[in-house]
């Protein structure tokens, strides 16, 4: 299935096919501002990482990755708590490449590319 949405999106003029989608900056660009963004980023994922390792779901989850059993005895459920981990662990990678296409400004169908392809000249 995700072939299939891949080869769509790839071919759909409004994503720009297989060239990628431009995007336009408004205003000026300002390394130090993406600079504090990402450092900003960063901390934030420090900061709610370490709250979550000092919270009852962390202490579960550390409960759960040392004996599943045991904590489904004390009554943690393993699936539900295990989920919600893999969902959270996502949050901080989002950021990481909302971050990075703000700085590019440029959207590549392959994934992150460090540079675009020069624009078609007319």
């Amino acid at each position: 299935m995700n072939e299939a949405v891949r080869i769509v999106m790839s071919n759909l003029e409004i994503t720009g096919g297989a060239s990628g989608l431009r995007l336009l900056q408004t205003g000026r660009f300002s390394q130090a501002e993406h600079y504090y963004a990402a450092l900003g980023i960063a901390a934030l994922a420090f900061l709610v990482s370490w709250r979550v390792m000092h919270s009852p779901f962390g202490l579960a989850l550390r409960a759960i990755r040392e004996d599943q059993d045991a904590a489904a005895d004390v009554g943690r459920t393993p699936v539900p708590l295990q989920a919600g981990r893999a969902r959270a662990g996502g949050l901080p990678d989002r950021d990481r490449g909302r971050s990075f296409v703000h700085y590019s400004a440029y959207i590549h169908p392959t994934g992150c590319s460090p540079s675009p392809p020069a624009p078609p000249s007319s």
